[in-house]
C-alpha cells in the first residue's frame, strides 16, 4: 500500500491551493459538483477568497492572526449561490457558533456590498451553501454527513423551506456517507490518494498534492500559520483554566457563606476547622467535584465524600 503524503490536502495551505486556486479550477468544479450538488461551468466559478501567497511579520500578532483567518475558508461565487468551505481538523470550542456565523455573515455580504438604495439591496442576496470539512466526530452517528436546512416544523407534511441558507458537515473519520462521491472525498482528504474509480479531478488533486514543492514564500507561511495555531490553542487553554478557576473560587466564596449543617457536624465532631469545612461543605453542594474540592482544600477525597 503507497505511503500518505508528505503534505496532505487536509493542511490549511494544500486544501485552499486545491480548491481556490484559479489553476486547478476543474478539482473545484468537481468539489462544487460532488459536495454540493451543483453543476457549475468553469468560467462562472469566482473565488472571493482566492489562493495567494504573502508573508507577514512572524513577531506582529494581528498580521499572523489575520493570515490565519485568510487561509481558514474558501468563498466561492457562481451563479446560482454562494458557497463557503470550512475545514477544521481539530475539535475546537463553539465551532457550530462559528459555522453558523460564517454562513450568515456570507448571506448578509452582498447586502452590505451593494451599492443599491434601500430595499434594493436585498435583490444582491443570493442562496448560501455552507459545507464544514471535519477531521473529528461531531455528531453521536455514524453518519458522515449531515445538512441543515430552514424548513417549516409547523406543518411538516406541507414540505415548506427556505432554501436561503443550508449549513452542512463532512465528517472525514466516519463510515456511512450519503453516496459514493462523498466517500472518494473524504478518503483523498484524509490520505492524499485518489481511491480506486476516483474521478479525473480527484486523480489530478493528487498528482498537484504529490508533486507539489513548496516556496520559500509558502514554506514561510505555513511556518507562521502553524505559529498561530498554537498560539489559538494555548489561548484557549488558558481561557478553560481561568474560566474553570473562576467557577471553582465562586463555589468555594458560596460555600463558605452557607455550608452545610450536615457536613459540618461530621467534620468537627472530627476535629477538622470550622471555616475550612464550611468552603468544603458549600463548594461540593454546588455542584464542584469532589477531587477539585480536595485539591483547593487540603482535605483527602475520603474526607470530603463524609461531608455528603
Amino acid at each position: 500500500m503507497p505511503k500518505p503524503r508528505a503534505i496532505l490536502p487536509t493542511n490549511d495551505l494544500a486544501f485552499k491551493r486545491l480548491l481556490a486556486s484559479e489553476d486547478h479550477k476543474n478539482v473545484t468544479q468537481g468539489f462544487i459538483k460532488d459536495l454540493f450538488g451543483i453543476d457549475v461551468e468553469l468560467n462562472k466559478i469566482r473565488f472571493r477568497t482566492p489562493y495567494s501567497i504573502y508573508v507577514v511579520d512572524q513577531d506582529d500578532a494581528e498580521s499572523t492572526k489575520q493570515l490565519r483567518t485568510s487561509i481558514r475558508d474558501i468563498t466561492i461565487e457562481v451563479e446560482s449561490a454562494d458557497l463557503t468551505v470550512e475545514l477544521q481538523i481539530h475539535k475546537e470550542d463553539f465551532f457550530t457558533q462559528r459555522a453558523l456565523y460564517y454562513a450568515a455573515n456570507l448571506l448578509t455580504a452582498r447586502k452590505e456590498d451593494s451599492k443599491d438604495d434601500r430595499d434594493e439591496t436585498f435583490k444582491a442576496i443570493l442562496p448560501v451553501r455552507s459545507l464544514n470539512i471535519l477531521g473529528f466526530n461531531m455528531f453521536d452517528c455514524e453518519h458522515a454527513q449531515h445538512t441543515f436546512w430552514l424548513r417549516d416544523d409547523t406543518w411538516v407534511g406541507e414540505r415548506l423551506a427556505l432554501d436561503w441558507l443550508s449549513v452542512g458537515f463532512l465528517e472525514l473519520r466516519k463510515s456511512i456517507f450519503a453516496d459514493n462521491r462523498a466517500q472518494l472525498w473524504a478518503q483523498f482528504l484524509l490520505s492524499g490518494l485518489a481511491p480506486d474509480g476516483a474521478p479525473d479531478y480527484l486523480v489530478e488533486a493528487e498528482r498537484i498534492v504529490e508533486y507539489w514543492k513548496l516556496s520559500r514564500k509558502e514554506r514561510i507561511m505555513m511556518s507562521v500559520l502553524e505559529r498561530e495555531r498554537v498560539r489559538e490553542a494555548n489561548e484557549r487553554y488558558t481561557a478553560r483554566r481561568e474560566g474553570h478557576e473562576e467557577g471553582l473560587a465562586e463555589g468555594l466564596a458560596k460555600g463558605l457563606a452557607q455550608g452545610e449543617a450536615k457536613g459540618l457536624a461530621k467534620g468537627e465532631a472530627k476535629g477538622y476547622s470550622k471555616a475550612l469545612l464550611k468552603i468544603a461543605a458549600g463548594a461540593l453542594s454546588q455542584g464542584i467535584s469532589v477531587e477539585d474540592v480536595a485539591e483547593f482544600t487540603g482535605l483527602t477525597v475520603e474526607e470530603l465524600a463524609e461531608l455528603h
